[in-house]
This record gives C-alpha cells, sequence and structure tokens, in this order.
C-alpha cells in the first residue's frame, strides 16, 4: 500500500483558499471580540495596543460584546476594557455645531487657559475634510492633512476654550467647533443649507 503525500505548496494552497474572506466591512462576532480580549492581557505593550484599537475600530458592535461578557479574571484587564468603553462614551459626547458664518464676526477665536483634553475628529460626510485650530488672533493653522470620508483621527492635547474649523478640501467652512468641558468629539456631517 503506498501512502501519497500532498505536496507542501498544494497543502499551503488549500489552507489560504480554506479560510474565511475577511475585510473593512467585517462584522465584529463575539469569537473576534474574545481574542482581542485575550491580547489585552498579553505582556507586550504593542500587542495590548493593537487589541485596543481593532476593538475601537469595531465600533458599536464591540462595546455591545464587551457590555455583556463577565469580567475578567485580571484587574488590569477589566481596566483596559473600561478604557475601551470610556473611548466609545467620549465618541457620543459631540460638540455642538456652529454655523461657519461666525468666522465673519471676528468672534471665532480660541481663548487660552483651559483645561488639557483629548479631542476626537470624525468626518462622516462623503468628501475628504480638513481641520484646522483657529488661534487666538484668528489665524488658522491647519492640523494634519486631509481626513479621509469614514476615517477618525485625535488630537491628543488642546484645551477646553480652543476653537476648531472643519472644512472640505478646497478649505469652504463646514463647522466650527469650541471645545468645552461636555464633549471631546467633533463630527464631520453633510449639511444641506437651510433656505
Amino acid at each position: 500500500m503506498t501512502l501519497r503525500l500532498f505536496s507542501p505548496c498544494l497543502v499551503f494552497m488549500l489552507y489560504v483558499f480554506s479560510m474565511p474572506l475577511t475585510g473593512a466591512t467585517e462584522k465584529p462576532t463575539r469569537l473576534i471580540v474574545v481574542e482581542l480580549l485575550q491580547k489585552l492581557a498579553d505582556e507586550r505593550y504593542s500587542v495590548r495596543q493593537l487589541a485596543v484599537k481593532k476593538l475601537q475600530e469595531m465600533g458599536q458592535p464591540a462595546e455591545d460584546i464587551l457590555r455583556k461578557m463577565e469580567k475578567h479574571a485580571d484587574p488590569e484587564v477589566n481596566a483596559r476594557v473600561e478604557g475601551v468603553l470610556e473611548y466609545f462614551a467620549d465618541m457620543r459626547k459631540e460638540l455642538k455645531w456652529i454655523d461657519p458664518k461666525i468666522l465673519n464676526s471676528g468672534q471665532c477665536r480660541s481663548t487660552m487657559g483651559g483645561r488639557a483634553v483629548k479631542v476626537t475628529f470624525r468626518n462622516m460626510t462623503k468628501n475628504p475634510v480638513r481641520i484646522f485650530w483657529i488661534e487666538s488672533n484668528g489665524n488658522r493653522k491647519m492640523w494634519r492633512g486631509l481626513l479621509k470620508p469614514g476615517a477618525s483621527d485625535v488630537c491628543e492635547r488642546t484645551y477646553t476654550g480652543h476653537v476648531w474649523l472643519v472644512t472640505d478640501a478646497a478649505k469652504n467652512p463646514l463647522g466650527v467647533y469650541r471645545i468645552n468641558k461636555n464633549g471631546w468629539t467633533i463630527t464631520a456631517r453633510d449639511r444641506k443649507e437651510k433656505k
């Protein structure tokens, strides 16, 4: 009796083609969240940070799964999960949109001396946007580059009283936001002009 073995190349191809296709639109499942939760217990900081980032990117479905799960045996993992849940809570604390027509009044300037906070920028429009910090003298200072549709980014340090401007790619104002103590998320949305 002759036993015929598969070539390593064929075995690899069978393995690859048997794997489920994954993509950015894949919805998180409990299994994926559990795997990421296990990575939150890893000794390596980089592994833990990557797990946190992936959980944050999964959004509301991951939050729902995390809230229903039992506490982990490791208190440090529980603290990391709480940090992810706080991130989701902060994402719901949106700053009030201010009509960009205020820019022409000269009243749209950052005030100094406020409390240091972190702000998240989310682009929920169909087009890239630019983000500017309005200095205390009224000048605009661009923050990073274009923010793609559906993307978010974090400014680790701004202050209450600071004013931020969101524009389209051509620098036409879309909205003005003043950082306050109650909200730290700036969400750019497609808005229709009122007639």
